[in-house]
């Protein structure tokens, strides 16, 4: 079976990673630029909190801020940081790389209330590679759903992912994921890009 693979980036938001460590945010900003830039993916998802209202998610009931003065759609504080928007300009790189797609994110589990499932379902994606925050919210939720919701092969890439909690917060992620998926799914980068980039040269 071919294997077809589907990096999903959760939650770089303006307003989200206002609030992560700075070490943090340039490890992941770096990370998912140079994933991004692999050829290999089958998929790239841009997942979000887009809430129309604090009716929408049951991260108001915990957060009530979102949606009504976060996660707010269109607004600058929703957007996607300004140094992960493509803003690829050579047309030979740009047919070589999938684009973004945007998906709303109503959750912590970037799977719950969204087509996130139906459009893996629809490229037949076999791994999923998740980057973005927090490790120990919305990554773990997100990763325990993509395996045992839909028994996909699920990585998290260790230096993709942070969380505001710091340090600690971002470690005790990383050993829940390691503890329900097992020691394999968080992998690094390195052997990520190489993993990726073998599929567009085989």
């Amino acid at each position: 079976m071919t294997r077809k693979s589907a990096l999903i980036m959760v939650d770089m938001s303006n307003e989200q990673v206002a609030a992560l460590p700075a070490d943090q945010k340039r490890r992941i900003v770096d990370a998912i630029q140079k994933l991004s830039k692999v050829p290999g993916w089958t998929l790239k998802i841009d997942s979000r909190l887009w809430l129309f209202s604090d009716k929408e998610s049951t991260l108001s009931r915990v957060y009530p801020e979102w949606g009504t003065t976060m996660g707010i759609p269109e607004s600058q504080g929703a957007d996607l940081i300004p140094e992960l928007v493509d803003n690829t300009t050579c047309c030979q790189e740009q047919q070589q790389r999938v684009p973004w797609e945007f998906i709303e994110k109503k959750h912590y589990s970037s799977f719950v209330d969204s087509h996130l499932q139906a459009r893996l379902q629809q490229e037949e994606i076999t791994d999923v590679y998740l980057v973005g925050i927090n490790t120990d919210y919305c990554i773990f939720n997100t990763a325990m759903d993509s395996f045992a919701r839909v028994k996909l092969n699920t990585f998290v890439v260790e230096e993709g992912v942070g969380s505001i909690a710091g340090t600690k917060g971002h470690e005790e992620g990383l050993t829940w994921i390691r503890a329900h998926l097992g020691p394999q799914a968080v992998v690094p980068l390195q052997r990520v890009l190489a993993t990726i980039s073998s599929k567009c040269c085989s």
